[in-house]
Order: C-alpha cells, then structure tokens, then sequence
C-alpha cells in the first residue's frame, strides 16, 4: 500500500519517465481506491450515537437507536459493517429479548479505532 501512494505521489510529481507510467498510476490509483472502505453517514451517525450514550461500555443496541431512530433491521446490518472493520465490538444473545436487536444483537461497544474515528472528524 505505501508503495502503491509512493508511485502515486512521484508520477504527480513529474519524477516519473516511463512512457507507461501513466496507465501504471491509472492502475494503482483504481487498486488504492477499490481497496479502502469508506464510512457513510448512517455509519458515522451510528458511532456518534453509541459514543453520547455509552462512551466506555457495552450499551443495548436498542438504547442507541433510541437516539439514532433507525429501523432496528438497518441498525442490525450497519452494527455487523461497523464490526467488521473494527469499530465497535458487538455481543450476540442466544436468547432475544426486548433489548436485542432482530439479529439478536444485544451489546455493542466502541472500540479504540471507533474513538480514533470520532477525534478526526471533530
């Protein structure tokens, strides 16, 4: 990857003299691109709200979407993103309650990259 940015930033430079070079770069920007996620609204909406609710601990999802308002189906699926990439933590019950979500998850919590996440954007 760092690679990928040095070729990237030289070619923007002029430092480059390949004739090729600028399919090579066209090449690398698609790779640099296709291989970052981004974070949409819902997503960051959703750490902003687990952050005013419970910034430390593990918190019912349903608390959170107490504040955020979504449909319980479309938090469940932003929670699994959001874990996947390491933004928060989830707990899943065997046993659903009325604090669970449809998905039957019952605990999330922000992670350190979660917080990291929230401190750039403010």
């Amino acid at each position: 990857m760092a690679n990928t940015i040095k070729r990237i930033l030289n070619y923007l430079r002029g430092n480059s003299s390949s004739p090729t070079s600028k399919y090579n770069i066209i090449n690398h920007i698609r790779y640099y691109v296709l291989s970052v996620r981004f974070m949409d609204d819902t997503e960051m909406k959703i750490i902003k709200a687990i952050d005013t609710v419970s910034p430390k601990c593990f918190i019912s999802p349903v608390e959170v979407n107490k504040v955020l308002m979504l449909d319980a189906n479309q938090l469940g699926t932003c929670l699994m993103v959001l874990k996947k990439s390491g933004h928060v933590d989830i707990m899943i019950s065997e046993y659903p309650s009325s604090l669970s979500l449809p998905n039957a998850i019952s605990k999330v919590y922000l992670t350190e990259l979660g917080r990291g996440t929230l401190k750039e954007i403010r």
